[in-house]
């Protein structure tokens, strides 16, 4: 609060000395003509700086998809249809075209719808350029993208398709298992995942416009102060009939799963929060990696940060941030945001003063009062907004953009925009050294990590990863990387001294997909999440050598150590 004051105070004073300082200007203009001219040079400067910036910046997150000469013949092929901002096309009775979007474009002039299927009442529709839209059909009460009867040479080609990393899903959306390798990192469910499979939960689900729903065998209601975006949310009271203990999942027996650890063990240790955006839940683990407990929502929570003891989840189908307690194992409210803003991603400052969202559709970074849980003031950055981290030092936040392959340079002492640089395509995850000078930027589309220096916002080399890089982490010592690469399922680690590649670490066979990787606070141990099974993955960072897998009973996307 007191560096958020002294901020206030500075415009306060800063806008005070301006007015004055034009006033002055205005009396003497006889006398200061000289002056006078310079003051008007100013404000055209003032005026014309900020709105040429803005718009620099103001694209639409498709403004790199569909290509440009693509639009005409989509326009043939779905007449009286728009394009969303995610890329997807909608028809008028609200049908949805799914784009699959090849690594290498072929190159075309002009290029055409090249096939059909099936030839009656199509549901895939093939361009010669490589780019596929696929219908989202309705099946059995969900909506399914799934292919139809294809050769092997078309699956071939699909199958090294990606979906659009910032598609907005829409609810109960699911996709084929064939189709699995071009999920990416979009949260997404594979149809008949045994990570699906049904468990007796209890506890409170958070729902839309900010209230939590009371289902039988799960106590409590939370309801929101306000559904109006921005507010803050309290939680009411509880009911007598509500425990901590009766907020931890009752999951299904298995042969390999570990027992429940108790509350008091993980408030004096810390705690592991994951979320599984296919499966709408968040798990709870010690550090010994026993599950503590799960919370269940009707959304798809992803990107999450931690400050004041409390877990800040972005829903990005919602709208909304979710507030867990992770001591009581309970949800303690929720941030609204505007419809159609999709939050994606959060981080904090480390003084618990700041809260950042990214919002993926509005090409936009709301920044949170978390004394008051209330947006101040959003800051405008290129299309599609992603992850998010802020520098150890506490002055810079960085922003992955993914349609534009860029990273943004938020200034945290004024919120403004200061740079941005260009990195590969499809930039997945960012890590930030302790003295706060490189960032290292993983490309999924480019299989590459850009190292960056934060200070003069350049790029200073690419180092080559296995195929889809995703999740990084940085060893204690910050002289190892550990990247993830999602469709090789394996860790690559490098040498950040010689900048060169140690080895390539393949993960269990139970461990698929990784979108996320993490070091424990003991430093040697690293957690790596799977997006396509039920198991997360432990390595040892010293041996290279996979030692555990904790069976979790969801997917999971991305995890956060949260100190007690």
């Amino acid at each position: 609060m007191k560096k958020q004051k002294k901020i206030r105070s500075w415009t306060k004073s800063s806008m005070l000395f301006d007015r004055k300082a034009a006033i002055d200007e205005h009396k003497g203009i006889g006398s200061q003509a000289p002056s006078a001219v310079l003051a008007a040079l100013a404000l055209v400067v003032s005026i014309s700086v900020p709105l040429w910036t803005s718009l620099l910046f103001a694209q639409p997150a498709f403004a790199t998809r569909p290509p440009d000469n693509l639009k005409e013949p989509i326009k043939q092929t779905f007449p009286n249809a728009r394009v969303r901002l995610d890329g997807v096309i909608e028809t008028t009775d609200g049908t949805l075209y799914i784009p699959l979007i090849p690594k290498t474009v072929t190159a075309k002039a002009t290029p055409g719808l090249s096939a059909k299927y099936p030839a009656q009442a199509p549901i895939l529709f093939a361009f010669s350029n490589g780019w596929y839209y696929l219908k989202l059909s309705d099946k059995d009460g969900k909506k399914v993208l799934t292919l139809p009867v294809l050769k092997d040479d078309e699956k071939k080609k699909i199958a090294s398709c990606m979906l659009p990393p910032d598609l907005i899903v829409p609810l109960n959306m699911f996709v084929s298992p064939e189709l699995k390798a071009s999920i990416g990192e979009v949260r997404v469910p594979v149809l008949g995942s045994a990570a699906s499979a049904t468990t007796t939960t209890v506890g409170t689900t958070p729902v839309a416009g900010g209230e939590t729903k009371a289902t039988a065998g799960k106590p409590g209601a939370t309801k929101a102060a306000t559904s109006k975006p921005g507010t803050a949310t309290k939680p009411a009271s509880k009911p007598a009939t509500t425990s901590p203990a009766q907020t931890s999942q009752v999951p299904v027996a298995r042969a390999d799963e570990q027992p429940i650890e108790s509350e008091e063990t993980a408030k004096a240790e810390g705690v592991v929060a994951v979320t599984s955006p296919q499966t709408g839940k968040i798990a709870l683990l010690s550090s010994s990696m026993n599950k503590l407990g799960e919370l269940p929502t009707d959304g798809t929570p992803g990107g999450m940060a931690t400050a004041g003891g409390k877990l800040f989840i972005a829903d990005q189908t919602k709208n909304r941030i979710l507030i867990v307690d992770p001591q009581k194992r309970e949800f303690a409210g929720q941030i609204d945001f505007p419809p159609g803003s999709s939050p994606k991603d959060v981080a904090a400052q480390a003084d618990g003063t700041f809260l950042y969202v990214s919002e993926c559709a509005a090409n936009k970074i709301a920044i949170v009062e978390l004394a008051t849980q209330k947006i101040l003031m959003h800051t405008l950055v290129p299309a599609g907004p992603t992850r998010m981290e802020v520098a150890p030092n506490g002055y810079t936040l960085l922003v992955l953009n993914v349609p534009a392959g860029k990273v943004s340079f938020i200034s945290t002492l004024n919120q403004k925009l200061v740079g941005v640089v260009g990195v590969g395509g499809m930039p997945s995850d960012v890590m930030i050294s302790k003295d706060s000078r490189t960032a290292y930027v993983s490309n999924r589309l480019s299989n590459t990590v850009s190292v960056i220096d934060v200070t003069q916002k350049r790029v200073l080399r690419t180092m080559p990863t296995g195929e889809g890089p995703t999740g990084m982490a940085l060893s204690k010592d910050g002289t190892r990387l550990f990247v993830a690469n999602a469709k090789e399922n394996s860790i690559s680690v490098f040498d950040l001294k010689s900048n060169t590649k140690i080895k390539d670490v393949s993960l269990p066979i139970d461990v698929e997909f990784p979108s996320d990787i993490m070091l424990m606070p003991d430093g040697q141990r690293m957690l790596v999440t799977s997006a396509a099974t039920d198991t997360l993955g432990m390595l040892n960072v010293e041996t290279l050598e996979f030692e555990k897998q904790q069976t979790l009973g969801c997917t999971s996307v991305d995890l956060i150590w949260v100190p007690q």
